[in-house]
């Protein structure tokens, strides 16, 4: 068994020598990719003098007690003439001002009566946002390695980018392996069970845009697992395996691996729960052995698939550990592995642990917001201790 800081460098320094391209793409399909480059603002935001309240637009220093209205100036209309002291022109949120407008007053504050407009009350406030108040020209929007979501593209397209070079997009195939899986309920008879590993992998690939090239469910059969494997490594750049790399005897990936020419970089790992998670390359290809449990293919996934995905996209994996209390005293049995243990926020901003039957019991994740460590040779954590909590955001 190695600790986990060592596999995640065996996964890092693999990778390295790995070239990683970017490509030019359109911002519509960028959600989920990793910026290969710096993305800096070409224009100011706002690009000119707006209103930030509906209300009349005034000049001078100091505000009058009342003003004859010459105008309105709607959104999306740029003014043509500045405004002459004394009068005032009726603007609208977010409408451009006159050059020469010292501020807006609300309309709130005023009252018209034949064409003139009192201002019932004054303010410190200009209610004008200046050129460039929010962004200007130049300013750094996001970083290379970053990975673009809704907010950021949004972001990019206020400020007038419409393409962004970004990191390949990662292709995946996964194989289940196991006599016992069957695909529906009407199969699942005597000590058949449904694969639910296959749909948790897929799940969790659409969530962080990853592509799935191929999907297979595998009986233990070593030829036909050495097809599979063969056939996937063809056309993928990660082969996800669940299943069949224990010490079992019909566990017969690893020695599979070795026939193809694979190169095992390590098979375990002192974390609870995956043990057994192997890690293998193929060239530039990756191979990611993860048990057949699926609370360990959750946790195998989130920290050795994804950080691959990352890195592969041109971006820098690290993952986001946060100190925390906890709701209630934690105690295990063991204290060989460093353990993962799902909790869930309270409002009290504690972290409850979530009671776990086995690692087969993937429902008890439903209403995880991430896991807190218990380190090796730490039997019990209190309510007094200070833990790290991974978030669920934190692996990406």
């Amino acid at each position: 068994m190695i600790p986990l800081d060592e596999a995640l460098a065996i996964i890092d320094k693999s990778i390295s020598n790995i070239t990683v391209k970017g490509e030019l793409i359109p911002l519509s399909r960028s959600i989920g990719r990793i910026l290969s480059e710096d993305q800096y603002s070409p224009m100011n935001l706002p690009p000119f003098r707006k209103s930030l309240v509906d209300g009349y637009a005034v000049s001078g220093e100091l505000p009058q007690e009342e003003y004859i209205e010459v105008g309105l100036l709607p959104a999306g209309v740029m003014p043509e003439k500045e405004i002459r002291p004394g009068t005032a022109v009726r603007v609208m949120t977010g409408a451009p001002v006159p050059q020469n407008a010292e501020r807006v007053i609300m309309v709130e504050h005023t009252e018209t009566v034949d064409g003139k407009v009192k201002i019932l009350k004054t303010t410190p406030f200009t209610n004008i946002a200046e050129t460039g108040q929010d962004l200007k020209k130049g300013d750094l929007l996001m970083k290379k390695g970053e990975r673009i979501e809704a907010l950021h593209r949004a972001s990019l397209i206020g400020c007038g980018i419409t393409e962004v070079v970004c990191g390949k997009t990662v292709n995946i195939s996964i194989i289940s392996t196991g006599d016992e899986l069957v695909d529906s309920p009407e199969e699942a008879i005597g000590a058949k069970i449904i694969n639910i590993n296959s749909p948790l992998l897929e799940g969790l690939c659409e969530k962080y845009s990853i592509n799935i090239l191929k999907e297979l469910t595998i009986s233990d059969n070593p030829n036909e697992l050495e097809e599979g494997i063969r056939e996937s490594l063809k056309i993928s750049d990660i082969l996800i395996l669940s299943g069949g790399v224990s010490m079992g005897d019909f566990d017969f990936i690893p020695q599979i691996l070795k026939k193809i020419g694979a190169e095992i970089r390590y098979h375990k790992i002192a974390i609870l729960p995956g043990k057994p998670n192997l890690f293998a390359t193929l060239g530039d290809k990756l191979i990611f052995g993860l048990p057949g449990n699926p609370m360990a293919v959750f946790v195998g996934f989130h920290l050795f698939v994804l950080r691959a995905v990352v890195s592969l996209s041109g971006g820098s994996p690290n993952i986001r550990k946060i100190k925390v209390r906890l709701k209630r005293d934690f105690a295990r049995r063991s204290v060989e592995r460093l353990q993962f243990v799902p909790g869930r926020w309270e409002s009290d901003g504690r972290i409850s642990p979530i009671r776990v039957g086995s690692s087969a019991h993937l429902a008890s994740l439903n209403n995880a917001d991430g896991f807190f460590l218990v380190p090796i040779g730490i039997k019990s954590l209190s309510v007094d201790d200070e833990a790290e909590f991974i978030p669920l955001k934190g692996f990406v």
